[in-house]
């Protein structure tokens, strides 16, 4: 904390005691006197020690002891009530594919009449803004966006985004970088769905229950996988998985193969993520 040196007569900062860094000299006028202090951090703690700087004796009846007050923060730091929709929801699901729908909730608390400029930043890689918000300005930056807002009375809002990728889970956290006010960082997290489908094989049969099956590029990058359940004779129910570490778009071919263990048979068709979301049966054909 520091003096507000603007009312009262102040001297300083002094900075000739270096084992106890800077300090101020208050020339009371009076008995009493009405000092006023500010905080110069939003997340430490402060305290203010008194001390006379002279005495016109020196018996005990001239003698002034030193006192310290201590001031603390109460909450020690906000809460960003941080979510999907609502406070509530910390994690979900959301569809493979651009342009997919993420609305992401804060609350803002009510400071009982103080004005401070806070601002937050919103890390994320996947998503992009949609539309202004109902407060303050929305700026993409490095790495997120900076949400610049005046807080006073509080309230919710919700920041309307979408994704920016086919594969687009990942974690978001949202923070206070300017030190105006004291914010707990919060993160939430969202993975996209596994796509559901099933396999028809024409020209051969499953010989076993979890049959190995390969979704690549034209490239042979190996883009995703299938997790293989209910295996029986010519037809499978397949859960997929996107790997987001791969480029692809919506609709680049892609090849789905499928080799039986120990034979040279290979089970092919081609697709797309598009298709895939649209039209999740696959029929794999013998190739001759």
């Amino acid at each position: 904390m520091e003096p507000i040196t603007t009312s009262g007569n102040w001297e300083g900062p002094k900075t000739d005691a270096p084992d106890a860094g800077p300090y101020w000299i208050y020339t009371a006028t009076g008995a009493s006197n009405s000092l006023s202090f500010r905080t110069i951090s939003s997340t430490e703690s402060g305290y203010i020690r008194l001390a006379a700087a002279e005495a016109d004796g020196n018996t005990e009846a001239h003698c002034y002891k030193s006192a310290i007050v201590t001031r603390s923060f109460d909450p020690k730091s906000y809460d960003f009530g941080f979510g999907f929709g609502n406070a509530s929801t910390k994690e979900t699901e959301i569809d493979y594919g651009e342009g997919e729908s993420v609305n992401l909730h804060v609350e803002l608390p009510d400071l009982n009449g103080t004005q401070v400029d806070g601002t937050f930043f919103i890390q994320t890689n996947n998503l992009e803004s949609v539309s202004s918000p109902n407060v303050g300005t929305l700026t993409k930056i490095d790495g997120g966006y900076e949400w610049k807002v005046q807080l006073g009375t509080g309230g919710s809002y919700n920041l309307q985004m979408r994704t920016t990728d086919i594969v687009s889970s990942e974690t978001v956290t949202i923070s206070e970088t300017s030190g105006n006010i004291a914010f707990t960082p919060e993160s939430i997290a969202f993975k996209n769905k596994a796509l559901l489908g099933n396999i028809q094989l024409e020209g051969g049969s499953f010989p076993r229950r979890d049959p190995f099956v390969a979704l690549e590029k034209a490239d042979g990058t190996r883009i995703g996988s299938f997790l293989i359940e209910d295996a029986n004779g010519t037809s499978a129910t397949y859960k997929l998985t996107l790997y987001g570490e791969y480029k692809f778009t919506a609709d680049e071919q892609l090849t789905v193969i499928y080799s039986p263990l120990g034979s040279t048979e290979r089970f092919v068709t081609h697709t797309t993520v598009n298709d895939l979301l649209t039209s999740p049966t696959l029929h794999l054909v013998l190739q001759q």
